[in-house]
C-alpha cells in the first residue's frame, strides 16, 4: 500500500497538484458536471424529437438530477468557502473523506478520485496547520454524504426491481 501511496505522491508532486489546486479542480469538476449533464439532457431532447418531462419520467434520470442539482450546490459552496476549507487541515480532511465515500456511493469516479488524491496530498504536506473545525463544515459533509447514499440506495432499489 506505501508503494502505491509514494506513486500518488510523486504523481501529485511532478504535476504540481496541492491541496489548493486538487480543490480548485474539484470545485470545477463539481460545476462544469452539471453542465455537461444539462447539454446531455438537450441534446438527447433534439435527438429523439421529445420533451424534458418524458425525459425526466425515468426513475433514473431523476436521481441523477438530485446527485446532479446537490453537486452543483456543494461546487458553488466551495467556491465561496475554500479557504476555510483550506486554512484548516482537519475541516479539508472531513470534508475530502466525506465527498470520496459519497461521491463512490453514487459513482462520480472522477470527483472520488479527486477526493483521493487531495487526502493523499494532504498526509504528504508537512504544513502546520490549525485543527480547530468548524462545525457548519461537519453538518454540510455529513448533510450531502446522507444525500448521496439515499440516493445510491434507490438506484440499488431501481436495478433490483428492474431486474426482477
Amino acid at each position: 500500500m506505501s508503494k502505491i501511496n509514494n506513486w500518488v505522491t510523486k504523481f501529485l508532486d511532478k504535476a504540481h497538484l496541492n491541496t489548493s489546486r486538487i480543490l480548485i479542480t474539484y470545485i470545477c469538476a463539481l460545476l462544469l458536471i452539471p453542465v455537461f449533464f444539462s447539454f446531455f439532457m438537450i441534446l438527447e431532447v433534439a435527438i429523439t424529437k421529445s420533451n424534458v418531462i418524458t425525459i425526466m419520467k425515468s426513475p433514473y434520470v431523476a436521481v441523477d438530477v438530485i446527485i446532479i442539482i446537490t453537486d452543483f450546490i456543494l461546487g458553488y459552496y466551495l467556491w465561496l468557502k475554500k479557504d476555510n476549507f483550506l486554512c484548516k487541515n482537519h475541516n479539508y480532511r472531513f470534508f475530502m473523506t466525506c465527498q470520496l465515500i459519497g461521491q463512490l456511493l453514487v459513482g462520480n469516479l472522477f470527483c472520488s478520485i479527486l477526493a483521493l488524491f487531495g487526502l493523499i496530498s494532504l498526509r504528504s504536506t508537512k504544513k502546520g496547520w490549525q485543527e480547530n473545525s468548524e462545525l457548519l463544515i461537519k453538518a454540510i459533509s455529513i448533510a450531502f454524504i446522507f444525500l448521496f447514499g439515499i440516493c445510491s440506495v434507490i438506484i440499488i432499489l431501481l436495478k433490483v426491481k428492474n431486474s426482477r
